[in-house]
């Protein structure tokens, strides 16, 4: 099953959607689609995410723009890759 939760309006002219969809075995996920192109996280991986964000949104050491660090990637069950 699936439920279009947000659609947003980027400057860019393209339409961002974001769909909740739960599958078989009760597996929670989310797509991310703009345009043709689509990405689908894990429940795992958008908790991650949000975590990520709010990092950048406080401007935390590691998440600036310009900052060099590395990037962090992470699997479909919340592991460091």
């Amino acid at each position: 099953m699936s439920n279009t939760i947000r659609v947003y309006y980027p400057d860019e002219g393209k339409i961002l959607r974001v769909t909740a969809f739960v599958g078989k075995g009760g597996n929670h996920s989310v797509q991310f689609t703009m345009g043709d192109a689509f990405s689908q996280l894990t429940q795992v991986q958008v908790v991650d995410l949000i975590k990520a964000l709010q990092m950048r949104l406080l401007c935390e050491p590691g998440y600036a723009a310009t900052d060099l660090s590395e990037h962090i990637e992470i699997d479909s069950v919340g592991d460091k890759v």
